[in-house]
């Protein structure tokens, strides 16, 4: 008699299946109609955030490109609003490139604890989409799924 073992590792988008998810970011206009990032945390304490174009391929590998960065050595638990990619302290700038001109362009938006495997819940949506908003709209998720303040801010 034989014996078979088969071995299955699993990931998810590279990241980790524990990961933990809490808060929410979103994605808003400005007064002045510039692009406003909100994170929600809710008591995690975030200490990166990035902005990331959709994949591309080269030399058969995927890569998202890199719009933003921001890192704070202490994490921030508390909701706050990066406004047109410019940052408050604790965050310092880490990666800053000019915002695509083409309206289809996709911004995927992430919020994590460097340190740690949680990270709140992403969003994305391509600039139309957000240049569109009206006052108060916030764009959460990945599904187009427009909210409010009050309904963003709830954890």
């Amino acid at each position: 008699m034989s014996t078979l073992l088969t071995a299955v590792s699993m990931t998810a988008c590279g990241n980790l299946i524990d990961t933990t998810v809490e808060g929410q970011v979103g994605l808003t206009l400005g007064d002045d109609g510039t692009i406003r990032i909100m994170v929600q945390p809710c008591t995690l304490p975030i200490d990166e955030v990035y902005v990331l174009g959709p994949i591309t391929y080269e030399n058969g590998e995927g890569k998202n490109s890199l719009i933003f960065m921001a890192s704070s050595a202490e994490g921030v638990s508390e909701p706050f609003t990066i406004d047109n990619f410019d940052v408050q302290p604790p965050f310092v700038v880490e990666a800053s490139n000019p915002l695509p001109t083409d309206p289809e362009f996709l911004l995927i938006v992430n919020a994590f604890v460097a340190d740690g495997n949680a990270q709140a819940s992403q969003a994305s949506a391509r600039i139309s989409q957000i240049l569109a908003l009206r006052p108060g709209e916030i764009i959460m998720g990945s599904d187009d799924a427009i909210v409010t303040l009050d309904q963003f801010l709830a954890c």
